[in-house]
């Protein structure tokens, strides 16, 4: 079992900005299908990833994914625990096979988020060391063609103030970004991709994702 602590932050930009910004045709591409298990199944779903033999820790949610690079695909799926502090929580990740995928997808409600995930190298500066990360950039397809998200993560906490404090190579997130880890709860939850795989690009999504673009500079 893959157990890690996850630190990461998350930001929306328009569209708009970061396509004037960003070169998507020159950066690795990935597709990228994401259902999540409901509620009362997240525990079975651990159980049949990992075994009946491993403690199920406390979790707040379950994700499966399905991801294409090129022609060939991967399966894996991860378990989210309580957040440790603002940006961190425990992930527990497993690569499963094909035939597991088929088997876990009844567990899973709603629907099922279709994104492509651009990767583009980058560095930040931390107490005046420079360090190799990547941006995830995910653009949501399917239900909208103007709804991106950017993550960025670093292995340390204190390494997410220097990310605030824009001390990294990405300039598109200096200006003309809003760092969703900041914003409203009742933002944060409907542009969640587990929000998003429950409930759709909805009405309440649709507003969510216009009232950050009218707040960006």
């Amino acid at each position: 079992m893959s157990k890690i602590t996850e630190r990461e932050l998350k930001f929306f930009v328009p569209a708009t900005k970061l396509r004037q910004q960003v070169t998507f045709s020159k950066l690795k591409r990935l597709l990228l299908w994401q259902a999540y298990f409901s509620d009362d199944n997240t525990k079975e779903a651990f159980k049949l990833v990992f075994g009946n033999k491993t403690a199920t820790p406390k979790l707040l949610t379950g994700r499966l994914r399905r991801s294409k690079i090129s022609k060939s695909y991967k399966y894996t799926a991860t378990f989210k625990g309580p957040y440790l502090s603002e940006c961190s929580r425990t992930e527990y990740e497993k690569k499963i096979t094909a035939k597991l995928y088929k088997n876990l997808k009844p567990l899973c409600s709603g629907f099922e988020v279709h994104k492509a995930r651009y990767l583009l190298p980058g560095s930040i500066i931390h107490r005046g060391k420079k360090y190799r990360i990547t941006a995830e950039i995910d653009h949501l397809l399917k239900w909208t063609n103007e709804f991106f998200t950017v993550d960025l993560e670093v292995p340390k906490d204190a390494w997410i103030a220097s990310l605030r404090k824009g001390q990294h190579s990405f300039e598109f997130l200096k200006s003309g970004s809003i760092d969703l880890t900041t914003a409203p709860p009742e933002i944060r939850k409907v542009l969640s991709m587990k929000y998003l795989a429950r409930n759709g690009f909805n009405q309440k999504a649709r507003n969510a994702a216009a009232k950050l673009t009218s707040e960006v500079k």
